[in-house]
């Protein structure tokens, strides 16, 4: 029977064992400490964006073009989506979510500074930044004035530049 999600061993049987298995390495633990309870909370999606509840292994089978309506899977253990960020423990995606929602303007800072470089195809200076965040009120407000503040901001900038750069050719 051949495991359809990524394998770090043979002996390891879930999802977890196996994570726990790669960040042996003090070199794999440095990232994974950070992104696997993103990645567990996601755990209910297959790689096809389908929500699942259990994993699924595939069954063994000679035909290389034959059809099952069933398919050539079945499914084993449950998915575990717990996690904790910070000692702040949630117990799937949506316990995430609530985490997450409590920064605000975290989320509204990293997806302006996201925006920004999407718009300008480069990652913003200190400046940049600090003007990015001032952009941000306390309570974080719509998206749309968000988005309209980035691309009024680096209209503006890109102004400044032609300006100054015409200004040195006179």
């Amino acid at each position: 029977m051949k495991v359809i999600e990524p394998e770090h061993g043979d002996n390891a049987a879930s999802l977890r064992e196996q994570i726990a298995q790669h960040k042996n390495s003090e070199a794999c633990y440095a990232c994974h400490k950070s992104i696997d309870p993103y990645g567990f909370a996601l755990e209910n999606f297959d790689s096809t964006g389908q929500w699942r509840t259990r994993y699924s292994t595939e069954v063994p089978h000679r035909g290389t073009f034959t059809y099952r309506p069933q398919g050539y899977f079945q499914t084993t253990f449950k998915v575990d989506s717990a996690g904790a960020i910070e000692d702040q423990e949630f117990a799937d995606l949506f316990g995430l979510k609530k985490l997450l929602v409590l920064e605000e303007r975290k989320i509204a800072y990293n997806f302006a500074k996201k925006f920004f470089e999407y718009a300008n195809g480069y990652t913003p200076s200190l400046k940049q930044r600090i003007d990015l965040l001032a952009m941000i009120s306390p309570k974080a407000g719509r998206i749309r004035e968000l988005v309209t503040n980035v691309l009024t901001y680096s209209l503006r900038q890109q102004a400044n530049k032609r300006n100054r750069a015409m200004e040195a050719n006179e």
